[in-house]
């Protein structure tokens, strides 16, 4: 019997964090693509029912995924989080990185598959205008059968992640009018802390493991840094207190 759940793709799928959300959501998650060996092995864990086309994007034939994951179902989500490093504001060489063309390559399964949504996401530099040819070259491959939002910029704090995040998302629709996005659901002054949400773990000393908590470790600080750490006040202090 078919699922009546809606289905989607995963392009740049990394350790499947999104692919984990979705399927929360109620997604059934037919097909993902990333090419890192790490980020494969660990989403291959924790989704193993998921078809994992572990290559360079580049690589990959959309009509195989269609032919393979799709058949006669009709894709209902696809969700593109192209590598960030391009449009970081981080990286020197940003506008001669060629894995910003990336995000291009993720509109020809747009084009190909054809979802009723796309969702693209990544850091807040995508909107600078230096990227506005990608953009541009992204929206014409998706085709005249899509209408896009303009990129937005949120802060994921106002949607529960106890961390200030900013990052561009943007929603486009196949013969329909894009979806608004929902408000936030904590605003400034109801947000989740770091504090709130990791306060009743053990503490730790530098270097030391939670013997009980595989994910619980702090790093191993060198004297230097736990100086210039103790040299800094909590709640509001800075690197100017440095001596």
């Amino acid at each position: 019997m078919r699922s009546s759940k809606p289905t989607a793709v995963d392009l740049f799928s990394g350790s499947g964090a999104a692919t984990a959300a979705l399927r929360h959501a109620g997604f059934r998650v037919l097909a993902a693509v990333d090419c890192d060996r790490w980020a494969c092995a660990t989403y291959r864990l924790n989704h193993p029912d998921v078809r994992l086309y572990e290559t360079d994007i580049r690589h990959v034939n959309p009509d195989t995924i269609r032919h393979e994951c799709l058949g006669r179902s009709h894709l209902d989500l696809m969700i593109i989080c192209a590598p960030c490093q391009p449009f970081s504001s981080h990286n020197r060489n940003r506008t001669h990185d060629s894995r910003a063309w990336l995000l291009v390559d993720g509109a020809r399964f747009v084009a190909a598959l054809k979802p009723r949504v796309v969702f693209v996401e990544n850091v807040a530099g995508l909107v600078h205008a230096e990227f506005a040819d990608i953009l541009s070259k992204f929206w014409e491959i998706c085709g005249t059968d899509y209408s896009f939002e303009a990129p937005l910029r949120i802060d994921a704090a106002d949607y529960g992640v106890p961390q200030r995040r900013i990052r561009t998302v943007m929603l486009g629709t196949r013969h329909a009018l894009p979806p608004v996005l929902p408000p936030p659901t904590t605003p400034d002054g109801r947000r989740i802390t770091v504090r709130g949400t990791i306060s009743h773990l053990r503490k730790l000393a530098s270097g030391e493991r939670d013997p009980h908590d595989r994910l619980h470790a702090a790093r191993s600080h060198r004297p230097i840094a736990l100086a210039r750490l103790r040299a800094i006040r909590k709640d509001g202090g800075s690197r100017l207190e440095l001596p």
